[in-house]
């Protein structure tokens, strides 16, 4: 057995950094030894220490992280059983900590120590990570107080065991044989493996007088009370060759050693049953999906309020066509948009300049590639008008609305090429969502550059304030059933969601301006209202592999599954990464998603069961984050290429596209995966 403090003494993330003495910053990974750093003292003052050792370097290997974030806006990223700082000279194992009983310290600007309420705990899988031990055995890290040591419970054993480090880097010190400029390389260093094995041979020799040994390596790690106990034993007889002597004086001291370590742990154990309430787990590993493309069209982006707005895929999935305009108005649109389009699959790519470019008057809020004609391409803009191009046409322009009337009054949020249910289910019609209320049908590719409404169908206020009844209620995303073309799920700027029918025949109570003046009048479509969200709802999108599951994402950051049969979620889940933007399923994996979010990337969700992790984790656990492009932006829009699945483009606030390949795990289905993803589906009753 091993003494884990000793052989796997793992501890701080190497992206985390310290502070040097004259105020800069230096990442754990670049720490070397003899480096100065700040600390603290046990009076609690930060003072300048110096690295003597680097006990365990790892550049490529995972570990699991507690990250907590306080409301100082500091996080601190620590191993499970590694020591932090939480006051009064006490240290507890960060898997202990309770955002509701502890606080962190941080170094606040006057030189002091001040106290942090912590926010947050998330528990991650990072890669790489370094042990730096310092004169002092404390450290801070990300200007938070944290011990150097781990997988003990007093930071004073700790920091005795590691003084003969300390002496032999004095010693160095002394005839000058410190070399900062070494690197750091992979491996446990020579000092805790000699320890380990030091441990491991007291250990045996401190065992019962038996042909089994009972290890004592926690025995280092604690100061007990002895006490001496009667213990019966019935003993079952052996042959002569394998009889086992039991010394019961010595097997009684030994439980009375282990027997308060275990009993308390038991205990807090027993007093803390909801301790995972606090923490959202997720797995991350960047060796599942490779950056292929990062695109951008820099002459839009000289206004700074420019970002890609939507994305969507020609129908021979070859080329990647992408909005670019902004998401801050207040009022009138003063910003020039764009469409551009990049054929990923030449020879030779330039991300900085695309294939096609075309300017628009205001921003370009969705797009809609024509699911069969590869050069087809729809676009919403701000200012509520609807243009169709060709690109293969040297005049690309071939459809805007004519007829005034029937204009959006407000920004178009979505477009969607659908069958036509109704006459000719070879062809496709246009169908476009805005915050003016309606949801709009319009003709197939139309003849004299007109674009014909066929079909209209308005969402009013019902209830609340009597002066905002039968006002205009925001639609901001749509998804029709792939079984049932006439059956469709749409969100509501409000948070409301409804599911709604082209059969409808429910007239609009409303007085709005125009709508009287349309040439179809518009029709209610609300068959159906489920659990609403708190906030916006940015985007709705049915399972292309169920026909009753469909997918919500919004600004309450929620992610979260219905069934079309009842009205409340059937799952939810919160990645607490800020609003959610966007969200889709894998064309080719039923049980796999993804999500755009505010501040944590691209988050990819696979939901396929895993024997003994219960749901409620499951659905928390992303097994994949892809940055934005400066990881900072928020995602804006992200599509699958629906022909070749293990391609994915991403677009974010700063203005770049990144086009991703994704491992083999999100893209081949198990045989039973579309069987799971029923017996999901079906489980939401039971909710």
């Amino acid at each position: 057995e091993e003494c884990p403090f000793f052989s796997r003494p793992q501890c701080f993330s190497l992206n985390d950094t310290a502070k040097t003495p004259n105020g800069d910053e230096i990442s754990i990974e670049n720490l070397k030894i003899g480096e100065k750093v700040l600390a603290i003292d046990h009076n609690d003052q930060i003072i300048s220490t110096e690295v003597v050792a680097i006990l365990h370097y790892e550049k490529n290997l995972p570990a699991l992280f507690y990250t907590f974030t306080t409301d100082s806006g500091h996080q601190l990223s620590l191993t499970p059983e590694h020591l932090v700082y939480i006051g009064n000279q006490k240290y507890i194992q960060a898997r202990y900590i309770d955002s509701n009983e502890h606080q962190l310290f941080i170094a606040g600007r006057n030189g002091q120590l001040k106290s942090s309420r912590i926010l947050s705990i998330d528990v991650q899988i990072k890669r790489g990570y370094a042990t730096p031990i310092t004169q002092h055995g404390t450290l801070l890290v990300n200007n938070v107080s944290s011990s150097c040591y781990a997988s003990i419970y007093h930071h004073s054993i700790g920091h005795l065991a590691m003084a003969p480090l300390r002496w032999a880097h004095q010693a160095k010190q002394i005839f000058g044989l410190i070399n900062t400029s070494e690197t750091n390389e992979n491996g446990i260093h020579w000092y805790p493996k000699a320890l380990n094995n030091l441990v491991h041979t007291h250990s045996v020799s401190a065992s019962v007088q038996t042909k089994f040994e009972v290890q004592l390596a926690d025995a280092t790690c604690q100061s007990i009370k002895y006490k001496e106990r009667e213990v019966q034993a019935d003993i079952e007889e052996k042959p002569a060759d394998d009889h086992v002597e039991i010394d019961i004086s010595r097997f009684n001291k030994f439980l009375g050693r282990v027997e308060p370590i275990v009993s308390y742990y038991l205990d807090d154990n027993l007093e803390r049953p909801n301790v995972l309430r606090h923490i959202k787990m997720r797995y991350t590993g960047d060796e599942t999906a490779q950056e292929l493309f990062t695109l951008s069209y820099p002459d839009i982006l000289i206004d700074k309020e420019i970002q890609v707005t939507s994305l969507s895929w020609s129908a021979n999935s070859s080329s990647i066509v992408v909005g670019y305009g902004s998401t801050s108005h207040e009022g009138l649109c003063m910003h020039k948009g764009a469409v551009c389009s990049w054929n990923i699959e030449r020879y030779k790519i330039n991300p900085n300049k695309p294939d096609i470019t075309i300017e628009t008057s205001t921003c370009v809020t969705t797009l809609a590639c024509h699911p069969e004609r590869p050069g087809i391409v729809a676009a919403g803009l701000y200012n509520g008008e609807i243009l169709v191009w060709d690109f293969r046409e040297q005049d690309s322009l071939i459809a805007r609305i004519l007829e005034r009337q029937d204009l959006h009054r407000d920004s178009v949020t979505s477009l969607q090429w659908i069958r036509e249910p109704k006459l000719s289910k070879k062809k496709f019609i246009l169908v476009s969502t805005s915050q003016d209320g309606k949801i709009l049908l319009w003709n197939p590719l139309p003849s004299k550059s007109n674009l014909k409404l066929t079909d209209a169908y308005f969402v009013a206020i019902k209830g609340g304030n009597s002066r905002s009844v039968g006002k205009p209620m925001g639609v901001t995303s749509v998804t029709f059933n792939n079984e049932d073309s006439e059956t469709f799920i749409f969100g509501c700027d409000s948070g409301f969601l409804y599911k709604g029918s082209l059969n409808s025949v429910s007239s609009v109570q409303s007085r709005e301006e125009g709508l009287a003046d349309m040439s179809i009048h518009p029709k209610n479509p609300v068959t159906m209202a489920y659990q609403s969200h708190d906030s916006p709802i940015y985007s709705v999108r049915f399972s292309p592999f169920n026909r009753h599951l469909f997918l919500t994402s919004a600004h309450d950051g929620q992610l979260r599954l219905y069934s079309q049969l009842f009205a409340n979620f059937g799952r939810c889940f919160a990645p607490a990464q800020g609003a959610i933007f966007t969200c889709r399923w894998s064309p080719s994996r039923p049980l796999v998603l993804a999500a755009g979010s505010e501040h944590g990337g691209t988050l990819i969700y696979d939901l396929e069961p895993h024997e003994g992790t219960p749901d409620s984790l499951l659905l928390s656990i992303p097994v994949q984050e892809l940055p934005s492009s400066d990881k900072r932006s928020s995602i804006n829009a992200l599509e699958f290429n629906h022909k070749t699945p293990n391609i994915l483009a991403c677009g974010d606030s700063a203005g770049a596209v990144i086009i991703w390949k994704l491992a083999e795990r999100f893209t081949a289905a198990q045989n039973d995966e579309i069987e799971n993803l029923r017996i999901l589906a079906n489980s939401f009753g039971d909710s």
